[in-house]
């Protein structure tokens, strides 16, 4: 297998393109500098390999090249999303990584207390499994909108293809028995009907959200689980409804 390693070292951020084997650069070569190595005998069938800040290795087109044109990318590339590359051009926007030690520390007291009576292990067991079951992060990016599991594996919708998106709100507690259900229905029912007068650009139409669900041009849905209802919501409401906002969205740092 031959493999080629690129150490790629900005010093201004101008055009480069990166031919396999050859170590030139394109237009304003001056500003980068290029080290290749090559190992092996056959090359590879997927391509190669560049590694940039000898820290991530990406796949390039076959045959070795690829444009990269502003300093900007080199970044995105150089730091993936929890194992999710980003595409030339791609920056987070939006990264919320939620904590669920509260929520282990409650099961380990309860697994603890009910050890006696054998419940308690399976409070023990789901506190063990917790991070597994729940999203990792939430991830919205200029181009989309992302949930990465407790396993670590991405699901997104493209931005481009969203139309619209709506709450998933809990439900209004109203106590036990059919008397408490049918409190917890009507009170319900007013709560959101409240909230559905407002704008979805402001954080009361989110209020008692638990997830978001954004519908593609087909009428598909994707739900995005959130512990930040009231910033999340509103984000993504202009993300999708206002062209060109998720564009001209600052950078933030995104912490896997």
């Amino acid at each position: 297998m031959q493999r080629q390693t690129f150490c790629w070292s900005l010093v201004v951020p101008l055009t480069l393109a990166a031919c396999g084997g050859s170590g030139a650069a394109g237009p304003g070569s001056g500003g980068l500098s290029v080290t290749v190595t090559t190992t092996g005998s056959a090359p590879d069938t997927d391509g190669y390999v560049v590694i940039l800040n000898d820290t991530l290795e990406q796949p390039v087109a076959p045959g070795g090249a690829r444009w990269i044109s502003t300093d900007h990318q080199i970044r995105s590339l150089a730091h993936p999303l929890d194992g999710v590359p980003l595409q030339a051009g791609e920056r987070v926007i939006y990264f919320y990584k939620p904590s669920y030690t509260a929520d282990k520390v409650v099961l380990w007291i309860c697994g603890i207390l009910m050890l006696i009576v054998l419940i308690g292990i399976i409070f023990i067991i789901l506190a063990l499994i917790h991070d597994g079951r729940n999203p990792k992060a939430q991830v919205v990016t200029n181009m989309r909108v992302m949930e990465i599991s407790g396993k670590g594996v991405p699901t997104w919708m493209a931005l481009q293809e969203a139309v619209d998106l709506e709450p998933e709100r809990q439900k209004v507690q109203g106590g036990g028995g059919l008397v408490g259900a049918l409190v917890s229905a009507a009170a319900t029912a007013i709560a959101d009907s409240m909230a559905n007068k407002k704008s979805k650009m402001d954080p009361k139409y989110w209020t008692r959200g638990i997830a978001v669900n954004i519908q593609n041009r087909n009428g598909q849905k994707f739900r995005i689980q959130t512990r930040q209802p009231l910033v999340l919501g509103p984000f993504l409401a202009r993300c999708i409804l206002e062209p060109g906002a998720a564009q001209m969205a600052p950078q933030v740092p995104a912490d896997p």
